[in-house]
């Protein structure tokens, strides 16, 4: 009798040490998977992160260029009335003059 309780305490116990080794590995493995998963999403979001900055880019560099093209222009416009029709000696501006103020401050709004 005491030989067969020996036999089904050693086989409870390798049962249940069965199933604890099983747990175990099966937690392991889950971990992994998990890890794994959080890794595809860190990529994926930092894939998209960097599609957003590149356009962010592209952007910025498209009004870069549009102001390096308005800029001269506005100067230049300036420029030549200013040389054209210098101020007067009262310094009241003419129309024309003003016209063209307004317009270099529309365009520096613009840019913003």
């Amino acid at each position: 009798m005491l030989g067969r309780t020996m036999t089904w305490a050693a086989i409870a116990v390798a049962f249940f040490s069965g199933v604890w080794l099983y747990g175990g590995i099966q937690y392991r493995a889950g971990q992994s998977d998990c890890k794994a998963a959080q890794y595809v999403a860190d990529l994926e979001a930092f894939r998209d992160e960097s599609e957003r900055l590149a356009l962010i880019s592209i952007e910025l560099q498209e009004r870069v260029n549009a102001l390096n093209t308005i800029k001269p222009t506005v100067i230049e416009r300036y420029t030549r009335v200013e040389v054209e029709k210098p101020l007067p000696a009262d310094c009241r501006i003419d129309p024309e003059r003003l016209q063209h103020i307004n317009e270099g401050i529309r365009a520096a709004n613009a840019s913003r």
